[in-house]
């Protein structure tokens, strides 16, 4: 017995993971001299190692930090691994964590949530390109684009740590919080965009009144100065968003109906866009 658990000096805190190793070990040697003895004893480091990997779990899985769900989910399929390694079957461990990995997901989206602020450009940022290192700055980066679809990954992971009778490992709460936040992005950028598109669209001539090729090149000068097809065509932002919203149109009730509105919206912003562009291009190369 004092072979498998030496007597330690204090020290400091282990990882969670070596700690763990090490009580397997022990555990291992404990069980090999007691089953020498008697035989009965085989599957005693299974029964005392549970306790212990479930404190690993939860002090990893509570503790790791995350701003995005894909790292969290490889947070979650290291720990499923190390157990396995240690012969732990992981499955019931991580259900015994679901509460615990459901509170962090619900304060990752409530984090997620905050209020974004997306005041409409000033006048003058409409066509000096202001407006597009605000959005890219302010709006675009920030944006959890694909938390959604992350969430589903990691409960498509969890699915054989489900619980009973239940089609899923998280909640619907769960889904729907980080599925609030995606869409509370997304309508600060489509309104951003919205109000830009119209401010700069007043601000330039009307496609009817350019009355020769010089003031349509210079009317194309100004769109394009103003950076907004450099955003929306070059870079493939109305088609990044057009494809999140696809995801979240999928959802039941009204957070699909809420995708569908801002899917309408973005879609008028670039017919907006596209017919005034077109447009001005027709005048730029008529003869």
């Amino acid at each position: 017995m004092s072979a498998a658990f030496p007597a330690q000096a204090p020290r400091g805190r282990k990882d969670p993971l070596d700690a763990l190793s090490a009580d397997s070990r022990r555990l291992t040697q404990l069980e090999n001299a007691l089953t020498a003895l008697d035989p009965s004893q085989a599957g005693l480091k299974q029964e005392l190692l549970r306790p212990l990997s479930l404190a690993y779990a939860r002090e990893v899985l509570g503790a790791t930090p995350f701003e995005r769900i894909e790292q969290y989910g490889r947070a979650v399929q290291a720990v499923a691994e190390n157990l396995r390694r240690e012969g732990v079957t992981a499955e019931p461990v991580l259900a015994e964590c679901r509460d615990l990995m459901e509170n962090r997901l619900r304060e990752h989206a409530r984090v997620l949530s905050r209020e974004v602020a997306s005041p409409p450009p000033a006048p003058n940022a409409v066509l000096n390109g202001d407006a597009y290192t605000y959005y890219r700055g302010e709006l675009s980066a920030q944006a959890p684009d694909g938390e959604l679809s992350a969430l589903l990954g990691l409960d498509g992971q969890l699915m054989a740590a489900r619980p009973p009778s239940a089609s899923a490992f998280l909640s619907d709460t769960v889904r729907a919080a980080v599925a609030e936040a995606e869409l509370s992005f997304l309508q600060s950028r489509i309104k951003y965009l919205r109000s830009w598109l119209t401010q700069l669209l007043s601000a330039l001539p009307a496609p009817d009144a350019l009355n020769s090729r010089a003031d349509a090149e210079r009317t194309f000068e100004r769109l394009v100065r103003s950076r907004f097809p450099q955003l929306t065509l070059k870079e493939g932002e109305l088609v990044r968003l057009k494809a999140t919203l696809g995801m979240l149109e999928r959802l039941p009730g009204e957070l699909g109906e809420s995708a569908r509105r801002l899917s309408t919206q973005l879609r008028g912003i670039d017919e907006d866009f596209g017919r005034f562009s077109r447009q001005v291009l027709e005048r730029r190369t008529a003869q």
